[in-house]
């Protein structure tokens, strides 16, 4: 019996990814989804009641331009 070994071209290689998991596409709508609840909230809320959760006027001002937590709220 016989093995053929075949060998891609690197530029053939390196433009071919392979396809995402089940599991994979699975947790990234997940993330999204949750994102986007995120979102809604943050925008639905005053700069008020958005400092009431602990919010610093400038993360505010961030919050209101990207819709997302700013890294520096965690620190």
């Amino acid at each position: 019996m016989s093995t053929a070994v075949f060998e891609l071209h690197p530029d053939v290689a390196e433009s071919q990814s392979p396809q995402k998991g089940l599991f994979q596409q699975l947790a990234e709508n997940r993330e999204r989804q949750a994102k986007a609840r995120i979102r809604s909230f943050l925008l639905g809320r005053s700069d008020a009641g958005l400092a009431e959760l602990g919010f610093s006027p400038n993360e505010i001002s961030a919050i209101r331009v990207t819709g997302a937590i700013p890294a520096s709220f965690w620190r």
